[in-house]
């Protein structure tokens, strides 16, 4: 059977050790396992208690978190002026410390686990290139019912292009920018194709709070290909957005004097603000 030692009885046990070769570490089978015997030749026995396990709880959902620390700071008697119990959010945890002060041992945890839709956005900042199969696949599935316009999707299905052997292509596009030949070969739609779209989607799946994110649209008419990529700083703007609203949920579920911390450095105390 294998004791659960801190590493403080482990120092204690190697110091006592080295006083004495002759101790044994003795399994209580009876006893919790933080607790255990030490024995020398000279048949001395006496009982030592480690400190126990540490406590580490986890949470599924924001409510969930903030009854689990309030019933808990109650139930282990926290002092809260002597140990400063807060809650930490980040962008892949919320972890509540129940000692600040002290030795951070127990925790209760909320892992953030981010959506299909929201982290498919992540990779659109690296590659956001499809083909037209493709995006009206990714329309009508990962982002479905999220895209405005609603015109957006119809357009790209009904689009029919095909590349010209003359004319010129511009920056821009639309039925007008992309060049008069070869807007000449891009048919299926009335009026001109967005070039900026917005997605509606939930950040984490444990949260119930969207974000709107803004992308550019692109589209190649050379090789029928469309690039779809957020706007430079929408995703960290994003996760700002969704942590200020765990904070301030937080700060409305939870009893006075458990501080959070969040990632914008700001912290308040429940009453203060």
């Amino acid at each position: 059977m294998t004791t659960n030692l801190d590493q403080c009885a482990i120092a204690e046990v190697a110091s006592l050790a080295r006083d004495a070769n002759r101790l044994q570490v003795v399994d209580l089978p009876r006893e919790p396992e933080h607790v255990y015997g030490i024995s020398d030749a000279g048949e001395k026995f006496r009982a030592v208690e480690a400190r126990p396990p540490v406590r580490a709880y986890q949470a599924f959902t924001i409510v969930g978190l903030a009854q689990q620390i309030n019933a808990l700071k109650d139930v282990l008697n926290v002092d809260i002026a002597a140990n400063l119990p807060g809650v930490f959010v980040g962008t892949e945890s919320v972890i509540f410390v129940f000692n600040e002060i002290d030795d951070r041992r127990h925790t209760s945890t909320l892992k953030l686990n981010k959506t299909s839709p929201f982290q498919a956005l992540i990779d659109m900042e690296k590659d956001g290139l499809y083909g037209q199969s493709d995006l009206v696949m990714a329309l009508r599935t990962t982002f479905a019912r999220s895209v405005s316009p609603e015109s957006f999707l119809p357009a790209i299905r009904k689009l029919k292009m095909a590349l010209s052997a003359e004319g010129d292509s511009q920056i821009t596009h639309g039925r007008e920018s992309m060049g008069n030949k070869i807007t000449a070969e891009v048919s299926g739609i009335d009026g001109a194709l967005a070039e900026e779209i917005k997605i509606t989607v939930p950040v984490y799946d444990e949260v119930e709070f969207k974000v709107t994110i803004e992308c550019a649209v692109h589209v190649n008419v050379t090789n029928a290909t469309f690039v779809v990529k957020p706007l430079a700083g929408e995703i960290a703007r994003s996760l700002r957005e969704v942590n200020a609203h765990i904070e301030k949920e937080l700060r409305e579920l939870l009893d006075e004097g458990c501080e959070v911390y969040g990632a914008s450095a700001f912290c308040v105390r429940k009453g203060m603000a």
